[in-house]
């Protein structure tokens, strides 16, 4: 089969995870099963199932006990697929630029620190005022103002947001180290 029939097969049954129409943990049927269900090939569905793999919507095993079972990825997986596409649309020419990142993180930024201030806690004050203390300007601190920034989101306490603007902050942070 074709590109086109792993790339069906691998976005049906995405749709279906997506969906929630398979849950965490469910088992899906066999290879062969699936080939059937889907009309085409064994291998078509092997190759739908490595597509599936390499985004942790699945796991799969090999062996007499072994298939696939449904994954969701975590937040940490997913806030590294968001890292690697803003960082290839970086790099594409019809895409955002880098200056549009730092538009979207100025707009995350100022409702981020709205939250943070009726969010924080007392310790969110501490690490604050002691990241200020050891901030001094300069390429060797870059460290302690990313760090006063991750504060910022930690004590706006929305993973959602987190999540989201920090693939924004680690490409426009690497960018400039580089620049």
């Amino acid at each position: 089969m074709t590109e086109r029939g792993f790339n069906r097969v691998a976005g049906e049954l995405r749709k279906q995870i997506l969906a929630g129409e398979l849950a965490q943990g469910v088992r899906l049927p066999s290879e062969a099963e699936l080939s059937t269900h889907y009309s085409v090939s064994r291998s078509t569905v092997r190759e739908a199932l490595r597509v599936l793999e390499s985004q942790n919507l699945i796991i799969t095993t090999r062996g007499a006990s072994g298939g696939s079972w449904i994954n969701h990825p975590n937040q940490n997986e997913i806030a590294g697929y968001l890292e690697t596409g803003f960082k290839l649309m970086t790099l594409a020419r019809d895409m955002p630029s880098v200056e549009a990142l730092l538009e979207v993180r100025a707009i995350v930024e100022v409702p981020a620190a709205q939250l943070a201030a009726e969010r924080r806690t007392e310790e969110h004050i501490e690490q604050l005022a002691e990241s200020m203390r050891s901030h001094k300007p300069s390429a060797e601190n870059h460290a302690v103002h990313r760090s006063f920034h991750n504060i910022i989101f930690e004590a706006a306490n929305n993973t959602l947001l987190h999540t989201v603007s920090q693939p924004i902050f680690a490409v426009v942070d690497e960018i400039r180290l580089i620049d």
